[in-house]
């Protein structure tokens, strides 16, 4: 599942000033003496389910301009983490329906507010705070505008009152229609999560609007979640997925209870949302009409059906899904063949691959059985992966078997025999490896790359120092410098990427392993070409430096940047900054000129 957002989801800038200003905001101001700070609603009541848009003025009541630090909060987040948002209710305090407060930053800076100017920001209330009965609450906003820390009855703190009432059928069909009215509005269902929607909102799906399913994703009962299951079964192809997408958001996913590792990084878990979900609307009687999904699912042969169904087998699978699910690799590893390369990533999900193969280690775990006579890919891959997770899992003959797999016609085959060898290699495998690391197929090296970085396997020094040699993609370059130095040729290695820093497809790259020689130190900023005599200094200069410090370098030794011997013109045109520290070397201009 991904979950993307853009900043129209999480908050509107309405700029009502002029950024720039002579003044220098570069470093955290102290709180205007001008400055005057508000909360603004559109009405004192809303509908549960209503989009609450929150407004934090700051306006400047002064004849001097100030400034105000806002950003770098909300990049694939749910809502800007840097405004606090405190709701009491007739309950209590209204629980956060995001507390991993996950962004990867985004931009930032700061905007200067001329007199008579505002500074607005719309906040949309659902995204901080879960209100889940009618009656009375208090709401306070703050932001910290970057004027310094906090003091009591900060003006940054700024509170306001709110009422909410249940809508009624009739009421909920209006809000739902206008929702749905237009893309902008729609971004506003998540923000529905009461029953009273629910039977408008299926009725609208099965009319072929299915953005109304987003309506349906919060709604935390158990009616919701059969809705979505029958949706699942009973719609054509398309609506199906839909309801599986939306169903999967509510499905007890083991890795909630981090019984298995994260599926991405980039990917937040929305942890307490979806436990919630799944505590307030799941019911283990549900369990086999999901798995009858799944399978209609793997049988639609796309991608996305077959990752949902994945995911599904993951959270309600067991034993008996086995046989469907090995049939839905099957035709995803065959489809791999014709797939688009994806570039952007890695490990590459090559299509439903990955979210297969992920299912199929679970179902193991829960007893299903891999096939100890494989003939189709599907059943290769499975094989495969039960003699990597289960050390029982030996049938006759395996390690025949697994060099038969290292020289199928898929390539993605060869890939997970490389990435599910066990040790100790047979020299059968060992005699097959230099064939694998000149593979046609870029995936299928590296991961014989990594594979003989964790042999150690004396006899593969040779063809992996040819790999480096060649390597141009990122990762295949990373996975042949990382095998080569496990196989003790440092030398070797320092000789060939001074050799390769000519190379026009791989400078910065080079560059990027040349800082690993250096102490506490990596690129920050790296060219994307050099001159030849850019590149005829660096490989002077890094030769003499190999002649010097040969026996420290076999040695995997690393140097401090304050070696003489060590210069920039070693690193043309390279920023290398202290990981400790986070000091440039070498000092810019600009750096040299705050130290005068």
């Amino acid at each position: 599942m991904r979950f993307i957002l853009s900043l129209a989801m999480i908050g509107v800038l309405i700029v009502t000033v002029e950024a720039g200003g002579k003044k220098d905001y570069s470093k955290s101001q102290p709180v205007p003496e001008d400055a005057k700070i508000y909360l603004e609603l559109e009405k004192e009541e809303y509908f549960l389910g209503e989009v609450v848009n929150i407004r934090y003025v700051v306006e400047n009541m002064g004849k001097e301009e100030f400034a105000v630090y806002t950003g770098g909060d909300y990049r694939f987040g749910m809502r800007a983490n840097s405004f606090k948002i405190k709701v009491k209710g007739p309950k209590g305090k209204a629980p956060d329906p995001y507390p991993s407060g996950f962004s990867t930053g985004g931009l930032a800076g700061w905007a200067a507010v001329k007199p008579g100017k505002k500074f607005v920001r719309e906040l949309e209330l659902h995204r901080y705070a879960l209100i889940e009965d009618e009656g009375e609450y208090s709401i306070e906003v703050s932001h910290y505008l970057g004027w310094g820390k906090f003091k009591p009855d900060d003006i940054r703190n700024v509170k306001t009152e709110i009422s909410f009432k249940m809508p009624d059928e009739k009421e909920a069909k209006k809000i739902v229609d206008d929702m749905l009215s237009s893309d902008e509005k729609s971004e506003g269902l998540i923000a529905i999560k009461y029953p009273v929607y629910l039977p408008y909102l299926v009725e609208k799906v099965k009319g072929y609007r299915s953005k109304a399913f987003d309506g349906i994703r919060l709604i935390p009962t158990p009616e919701a979640t059969e809705a979505l299951i029958d949706l699942l079964n009973s719609s054509g192809d398309f609506y199906a997925v839909k309801a599986a997408g939306t169903l999967n958001y509510r499905l007890p996913d083991p890795r909630l209870k981090t019984k298995y590792p994260g599926r991405s990084i980039w990917e937040p878990s929305f942890a307490f949302e979806r436990s919630y979900l799944v505590e307030c609307s799941w019911k283990k009687e549900f369990a086999p009409r999901v798995r009858r999904g799944a399978a209609r699912l793997l049988g639609m042969k796309s991608v996305q059906a077959e990752v949902y169904a994945a995911f599904m087998l993951e959270c309600v699978g067991n034993a008996e899904d086995m046989g469907v699910l090995i049939d839905g690799l099957d035709n995803a590893v065959r489809r791999t063949t014709t797939l688009e390369f994806e570039d952007s990533c890695y490990p590459r999900p090559r299509g439903s691959c990955k979210a297969l193969t992920g299912a199929v280690k679970v179902l193991l775990e829960r007893g299903g059985q891999a096939p100890r006579e494989p003939e189709k890919p599907g059943e290769i891959v499975t094989f495969l992966i039960a003699i990597s997770e289960k050390e029982d899992f030996r049938p006759d003959g395996f390690e025949k078997k697994i060099e038969k797999f290292l020289r199928h016609e898929i390539p993605y085959v060869r890939e997970q025999t490389l990435i599910n060898t066990p040790f100790p290699l047979s020299d059968g495998i060992i005699r097959i490896m230099p064939g694998l690391l000149a593979d046609k197929n870029v995936d299928v090296r590296i991961e014989a790359c990594k594979l003989a970085e964790r042999s150690k396997t004396a006899e593969l020094k040779e063809p992996v120092l040819k790999a480096l040699r060649a390597a141009k993609e990122d990762w295949l370059l990373g996975a042949t410098y990382a095998a080569a130095c496990s196989l003790g040729t440092r030398l070797e290695v320092l000789e060939i990427l001074i050799d390769r820093l000519g190379d026009d497809e791989v400078p910065g790259e080079i560059l990027d392993y040349l800082a690993g020689y250096i102490k506490n130190h990596y690129c920050f900023s790296r060219p994307p070409k050099l001159s030849n005599e850019e590149v005829g200094e660096a490989q002077k200069l890094w030769r003499k430096f190999l002649s010097k410090y040969e026996k420290e370098i076999a040695e995997g030794r690393q140097f401090d940047i304050a070696n003489p011997d060590i210069s920039p013109a070693m690193f043309p045109r390279c920023g290398l900054m202290n990981s400790n520290t986070r000091e440039e070397w070498p000092k810019s201009e600009k750096n040299d000129s705050h130290g005068k």
